[in-house]
């Protein structure tokens, strides 16, 4: 862990809600880092998704944080990955009143839907909170609603049940969550979600599950993004991929792949609030390349800012390829390999698919400044 990753937990252990500098009018963001040390969400090959939000959501409060045009909170300690003692003292005075919200809310709702002013949609599947989960959830809401938050952004990542949970899964790529157009908070919500995902999708792929191939999807369903009208305000909740894709679940990569992701996010909320989007297009670069590179049987770090660079490149994915088929993942594989080619080619350098000296010493005249 870096060391101002280290201060920055610090700072927060101490202070339960940090803001953001001082703006005229900032966008009130509230990070929600999905689960819990307890309730874990998705997990595979040693890795659990709470702590895979927990780390993308202090990047993305770092960038937030300074940057005058926000006001940023976010609800879950870095140093113990539990709710920071704000939302846990919330969550037990506020019980009756959270109790009253989720009851009333629910009944208002299901006369909404008897009486035909909503019309019921069928919203992809989703696995049952847990009760707790669920009430620290409609807290959150309404937390949100009587403190004026303008954002609530739920993270997390994805995975699914099949047949060998060790295993890696068919599905890949990235999601939204929005509510649904007939919800009071569609509307605000979708722009913030497109910007958002106009930016990931420029580093990720779309996910290739079918209910989420529309990239930003509309629900009914989901607590965290205000069933029942339980919220006011914008909700949106990003799914940044699944679980077992090689750059996440890699330690070598993860952590630069976590803060890419962060960043572009914070790239697509100043597009939501008109603010300057000046400043590098991505993290990745520029970037030294100080070592031949060619295919290989593992993730590595070099190989997954190349990718990025054949990626500004318009090189990767190769021709006739996507970013399903050929992720940005840190894998020198024969998507690599083929854009590699192509990259040569490009500069009239001899077309082997191996990064030697004089790829490497145009790569460096183009990046590695």
């Amino acid at each position: 862990m870096s060391s101002w990753i280290k201060l920055l937990g610090l700072v927060f252990s101490l202070v339960p809600l940090c803001l953001a500098q001082a703006s005229e009018h900032p966008l009130r963001v509230l990070l929600v880092p999905g689960h819990d040390p307890v309730n874990s969400g998705a997990y595979y090959s040693g890795t659990k998704e709470a702590d895979l939000n927990l780390k993308l959501g202090y990047y993305l409060f770092n960038y937030l944080n300074l940057n005058p045009d926000f006001k940023v909170f976010i609800t879950r300690d870095f140093n113990t990955g539990e709710y920071n003692k704000y939302f846990t003292d919330y969550f037990d005075s506020a019980s009756s009143s959270v109790q009253l919200f989720r009851q009333e809310t629910g009944k208002k709702y299901s006369d909404d839907l008897q009486s035909g002013r909503i019309a019921a949609i069928v919203s992809a599947p989703h696995a049952v909170a847990a009760d707790d989960v669920a009430y620290n959830l409609f807290a959150i809401n309404k937390w949100a609603n009587d403190n004026q938050i303008d954002l609530v952004l739920h993270l997390h990542f994805n995975d699914y049940p099949r047949s060998n949970q060790g295993a890696p899964g068919k599905y890949a790529g990235v999601t939204i969550y929005v509510p649904e157009r007939q919800m009071i908070n569609a509307a605000s919500s979708r722009v913030i979600a497109d910007k958002i995902f106009r930016q990931l999708n420029q580093f990720i792929s779309v996910s290739n599950y079918k209910p989420e191939r529309v990239g930003v999807v509309p629900d009914q369903d989901l607590i965290a993004i205000g069933v029942n009208n339980s919220r006011k305000g914008a909700s949106v909740l990003v799914e940044y991929g699944y679980i077992y894709e090689p750059a996440i679940i890699n330690g070598e990569t993860r952590s630069v792949f976590l803060e890419e992701m962060a960043y572009q996010t914070y790239r697509g909320l100043k597009l939501a609030v008109g603010s300057n989007v000046g400043g590098p297009k991505t993290n990745l670069l520029p970037h030294y390349f100080a070592r031949d590179l060619k295919r290989n049987n593992g993730p590595e770090l070099e190989a997954l800012f190349l990718q990025k660079a054949l990626l500004v490149e318009k090189v990767y994915p190769p021709l006739d390829k996507n970013l399903n088929e050929c992720p940005i993942s840190g894998l020198f594989g024969p998507c690599t390999e083929l854009a590699v080619t192509a990259f040569q080619k490009k500069y009239n350098i001899s077309a082997t698919g191996y990064v030697g000296p004089q790829t490497r010493a145009k790569l460096n005249q183009l990046y590695g400044k």
